[in-house]
């Protein structure tokens, strides 16, 4: 009888470690490296990217981060009226922005260590906020949605 309630007792034991794990790996968190960002002309206040008045075509903007070797398209919506772009800035520090040929820009971010747990608030990871973004060196606020670089 002990042989049968020790293997019950493992068994038990494993299913429910199974449906732990399988429970935190259904849900992702990202914290907040996915940033909406509209990039604005700092003498006329005009998107950069979107509008009548744009300059740069936004399906020609690129990103690269750290060591990457190529650069990747940026994410856009499909919706026309959007104003901005979406970057994940993949946790890396350093992340390029190519407008053109001649044209990258640098963001620079440092990132804090948080525990979160997930919506069913049964597990917990370890994610990576950004606390401080530069751009081309210069401080940009995080606490805005969309972020409003002027370049």
């Amino acid at each position: 009888m002990d042989k049968i309630n020790n293997k019950s007792i493992k068994i038990v034991t494993a299913i429910s470690i199974i449906l732990f794990a399988a429970c935190c790996s259904q849900e992702y968190i990202y914290g907040n490296a996915l940033q909406s960002i509209s990039f604005m002309d700092k003498t006329t206040g005009n998107n950069l990217l979107f509008g009548a008045n744009k300059i740069y075509n936004k399906d020609s903007v690129f990103v690269k981060y750290d060591k990457d070797t190529f650069y990747q398209k940026i994410r856009t919506s499909n919706n026309s009226t959007d104003t901005f772009v979406s970057i994940y800035f993949n946790d890396v520090a350093t992340c390029y922005i190519k407008f053109s040929s001649t044209d990258i820009d640098t963001f620079t971010v440092k990132y804090e260590m948080r525990k979160v747990k997930h919506s069913s608030g049964a597990c917990s990871q370890t994610v990576y906020y950004i606390n401080s973004l530069k751009y081309n060196n210069i401080d940009v606020p995080i606490d805005e949605s969309p972020i409003k670089i002027y370049k």
